[in-house]
């Protein structure tokens, strides 16, 4: 593949992840109200059937959206899904450009909203609208608008007063209500 197989606009992806290296090479572009992903269809995208995988366009989708909500908000913040959904509406094959296109709904102190459209040689494939939690961080812990999130090397300390806490104020942990239901 060569720098000629890739649209004008498009430069390697600026965010990877250990779930998407095995997709590289990745490619978005910025506008000002979006970031568009796309790359171009091969073998380590497919399923059995050889068409590109559900879950690689699930996973692309959300991340088109989650950056793009943070790119309006000025790309500081931190998002985290809230909730996704995906249609799929056509076949995706090898050889084909596949993009996501981004339209952000609406931003907020708490959510943002997005939907998208997934392009495969200017052909919609799959649709997907997501919601997002922003995540912000206070006095070296990460607070959510829905609750408290721990990081891994906090789990020890931090998130057992925060567990105390919760309980102080008559909230159930999950281990505990799935107690209460099984």
């Amino acid at each position: 593949m060569t720098t000629t197989d890739i649209p004008a606009g498009f430069e390697r992806h600026f965010r990877q992840s250990p779930l998407t290296d095995p997709w590289e090479p990745i490619y978005s572009k910025r506008t000002d109200k979006a970031v568009i992903i796309g790359l171009r269809l091969a073998l380590p995208h497919t399923n059995s059937r050889g068409m590109a995988h559900g879950g690689l366009i699930t996973s692309l989708a959300d991340n088109a959206m989650g950056l793009s909500c943070g790119h309006q908000l000025g790309g500081a913040t931190r998002l985290v899904t809230a909730s996704l959904s995906v249609d799929f509406i056509g076949p995706a094959k090898v050889g084909q450009w596949l993009q996501v296109e981004t339209e952000v709904i609406k931003t907020g102190r708490t959510l943002c909203f997005a939907q998208c459209l997934v392009i495969v040689d200017g052909v919609p494939c799959a649709r997907a609208s997501a919601s997002f939690s922003v995540v912000q961080k206070k006095n070296n812990r990460i607070h959510s608008a829905r609750g408290f999130l721990c990081r891994p090397a906090d789990r020890a300390s931090k998130c057992q007063s925060a567990v105390s806490s919760a309980r102080s104020m008559n909230v159930r942990t999950l281990a505990e209500s799935k107690r209460d239901v099984g």
